[in-house]
């Protein structure tokens, strides 16, 4: 029998104001290291980001197609994220042997720099 890599998908779930109702919708990440360990939402330009803690990047998602944009190289084991709406920057703490917070830039999606802490 052929051994198979586990695939790890990221589950969104938004609840609406209705009893019952709800929607799912599964987002599959390209990295099969992936573990998903922190999100953040940027208002500013639609996008969701989710740090990977198996596979040290942050993988950014089309909030409106709910597609992979792409995936940002961070340090070891990215395990939080948050957004500043004042900058359009989000930011990732990576842990371990980095122990650094690493700075992406909201529009282009590119490292703006490393910082340690």
């Amino acid at each position: 029998m052929p051994m198979t890599r586990p695939v790890f998908g990221l589950l969104l779930i938004a609840f609406s104001l209705a009893p019952g109702q709800w929607l799912e919708t599964v987002i599959w990440l390209p990295d099969t290291t992936s573990m998903p360990s922190a999100l953040c939402y940027n208002p500013q330009n639609n996008k969701v980001y989710c740090a990977n803690f198996g596979a040290d990047n942050v993988t950014v998602i089309d909030g409106a197609s709910n597609s992979v944009i792409t995936s940002v190289p961070v340090g070891h084991y990215p395990s939080a994220l948050c957004y500043n709406p004042q900058n359009n920057k989000a930011y990732c703490a990576n842990r371990t042997c980095s122990d650094n917070v690493t700075v992406i830039e909201g529009a282009t999606n590119a490292i703006i720099t490393t910082g340690s802490v």
